[in-house]
């Protein structure tokens, strides 16, 4: 990594440990955070962090819950130097709150939405972008088809079995949101 780019990589729901351990061995950042709530993506992310030599840049916590700011404020993060990837499954909504989004203040945060599985209070993605909407622009991105036909390993698979490749398997077509930091011209 050179120049201005992201120093810290945070993954909020790592799972495996997938992007932080591919981010650091690519050289996109220099150290990177995975929390995951559970024993065995942990012990997953670590094994991969090994495999891929990067365990001296890699922190793997638990879950982010509790009081989320203050797990944030014992990183120590440089905010201008921060891209967050959150997926916790409805979970966003609490995590990011006001004290949150202070510790965050100038990241780049990606933010894969779960509010419309009826879990969560149908109000709570207006709050959270609002409150985003002080210090960073933010989008909405919605899932759309996808196009294979530049991946020619993918050429001779059946149709059905290219689209469970990426596939989710949800029931609802999948939502992101984007938050660059600097608020939107009014």
């Amino acid at each position: 990594m050179t120049g201005d780019g992201p120093r810290t990589f945070v993954d909020v729901g790592a799972g495996d440990g997938y992007y932080p351990v591919s981010l650091l061995a690519k050289g996109f950042c220099e150290q990177a955070v995975a929390f995951e709530a559970t024993e065995t993506g942990r012990m997953a992310i670590a094994r991969n962090a090994e495999l891929n030599q990067v365990s001296k840049a890699l922190r793997a916590l638990g879950a982010a819950e509790g009081d989320f700011a203050a797990q944030l404020q014992s990183l120590g993060l440089d905010g201008a130097r921060t891209v967050v990837l959150m997926d916790v499954e409805g979970a966003e909504f609490q995590l990011l709150n006001a004290s949150a989004l202070h510790q965050l203040k100038g990241a780049f945060i990606a933010v894969e939405l779960h509010d419309r599985y009826g879990r969560v209070d149908a109000s709570a993605r207006q709050r959270l972008v609002d409150s985003l909407s002080a210090n960073w622009t933010v989008e909405v991105v919605r899932d759309r088809a996808r196009d294979w036909s530049p991946l020619n390993e993918l050429t001779a698979w059946h149709d059905l079995d290219r689209a469970v490749l990426l596939s989710e398997g949800r029931k609802i077509i999948g939502e992101w949101l984007f938050a660059r930091p600097g608020s939107a011209p009014t």
